[in-house]
C-alpha cells in the first residue's frame, strides 16, 4: 500500500492533479496467493481530459521513482 500511495503521489507530480472524470486509486485484486493492490486510474470516457490524463498516465509512466 506504502508503494501504491508513493507511486499515485509521483503520477499527480509528473502529471498534475486529476482532471474531472478521472481519479487514481488504489484497487486490491484477490489472487491464489493473496491480495494484491495496483494503481488504477478510473476516467469518464466522455470527458476527453479524462481519457487523456488516463493515456498519459498508462502511456508514459515513469520508469524510475524519480520519475
Amino acid at each position: 500500500m506504502k508503494e501504491c500511495r508513493r507511486f499515485i503521489a509521483l503520477l499527480r507530480r509528473i502529471f498534475g492533479p486529476e482532471p474531472e472524470g478521472a481519479m487514481l486509486q488504489i484497487k486490491a485484486f484477490e489472487h491464489d496467493f493473496g491480495t494484491y493492490h495496483e494503481v488504477v486510474c478510473w476516467f469518464d470516457t466522455d470527458i476527453p481530459t479524462s481519457v487523456e490524463y488516463a493515456q498519459r498516465c498508462e502511456g508514459e509512466t515513469p520508469a524510475t521513482w524519480e520519475g
